[in-house]
Order: structure tokens, then sequence, then C-alpha cells
């Protein structure tokens, strides 16, 4: 069977805190990451500095409520 060439979605509660945050870098450090997994971050406030670090590791498309 071959792969998908549609991405899978990954959803990261708690994406600001130890936990998140470690597997939200360690994926993004993966080779060809973005073209296998979609990866969503979910944090209870998007104002933090935590938060805006983030923020500025993803792409406009993929962040609707950002500036």
């Amino acid at each position: 069977m071959g792969m998908s060439t549609t991405p899978k979605t990954i959803l990261v509660t708690g994406a600001t805190g130890p936990q998140g945050g470690a597997l939200i870098d360690t994926s993004l450090s993966e080779p060809n990451i973005e073209s296998a997994f979609r990866i969503l971050a979910l944090a209870w406030d998007p104002h933090t500095l935590c938060a805006e670090r983030l923020l500025s590791k993803s792409t406009p498309s993929d962040c609707p409520h950002s500036r």
C-alpha cells in the first residue's frame, strides 16, 4: 500500500508547556515533517511569551489568529 499524499493532523495540547513544546520542537526538527504531518498547537493564552515564540515557528496560513 502506498503512502498518502495528504498530511495527517497532530493536535498538541499544552503546546507552550515543557512536554508540548518539546514535542513540537522535536517534530519540527525532523526532515520533511511538514509533508507528512500538519501540527496544530493549542495554548491557553496566545499572548504569552511562549505562545509568541511558538507562533514565530509557524506559517501565516497555519495561524488564523496571527497578526
